[in-house]
């Protein structure tokens, strides 16, 4: 298991225990927080994007673990952007406490709390004309 993957599934873990949903933006904005925040490096390269902090690559690898059955997404009534990603309840996956905390500090933030504060503090993450140079 790649290392993005267990603390993609970590952090869809803490989700389920605490019963938040995260649609793709959300989950972007915590790993890619993991990464700045605590340091740890997954190597997701992390691109700016209209709606903040985005990877492809940890898209592709949540795109995998829906193919797989691993995840479930449950579809939105309206655009994609607003589709759940749940972890099923037969997957377990373990991981640092202090990392799962982290987690759960940031899945208890609403989506605009999350992006005003990726907004002040990595702006440069923000693909608008403001930051286009």
């Amino acid at each position: 298991m790649e290392e993005s993957e267990m603390y993609l599934l970590a952090l869809l873990k803490v989700s389920r225990e605490d019963e938040a949903k995260l649609t793709l933006n959300e989950i972007q904005f915590i790993i890619f927080l993991l990464e700045k925040v605590l340091g740890v490096e997954l190597n997701l390269d992390f691109t700016p994007s209209i709606f903040g902090p985005y990877s492809l690559k940890l898209k592709e690898t949540l795109k995998r673990l829906v193919s797989q059955g691993t995840v479930e997404v449950i579809k939105s009534v309206s655009l994609s952007i607003f589709d759940i990603y749940v972890l099923r309840n037969n997957v377990e996956v373990e991981i640092e406490d202090n990392i799962m905390n982290f987690f759960r500090y940031w899945i208890r933030k609403d989506y605009y709390e999350i992006f005003k504060y990726l907004l002040v503090r990595y702006g440069s993450y923000f693909d608008t004309p403001a930051t286009r140079r």
